[in-house]
Formats: structure tokens, sequence, C-alpha cells
């Protein structure tokens, strides 16, 4: 599933696609579809975003 992808499958959690909206399923896509170092870059966001205070 990963094949395309520059993240390895230890490094997400892999979800049923069924589980996912619409805008996930275009999301995940969009991400997949960027360099590897974008994608590292992305995921270093989100993980900055998720552990700001609120």
């Amino acid at each position: 599933m990963m094949e395309n992808s520059g993240v390895s499958e230890s490094e997400v959690s892999v979800v049923d696609a069924d589980c996912l909206s619409e805008q996930e399923v275009m999301l995940l896509a969009m991400f997949r579809s960027i360099s590897h170092q974008r994608q590292k870059d992305v995921l270093r966001l989100l993980e900055i975003f998720t552990q700001a205070p609120e």
C-alpha cells in the first residue's frame, strides 16, 4: 500500500479505507504524490501543531 510513499509503513498507522471520508482520501492521495522531503516537512508541522497548547 505504501510503495509510492516516502513514509515507511512503520511510521503510519494502517486504516481501513472504508473508514475514511472522501476528503481524507483526497488529502492522503495529495500527500502521497509529494516528494519524500515535503512529506517529512508536513509530518513535522502536524506534530508541532498537535503538541501546541490550545
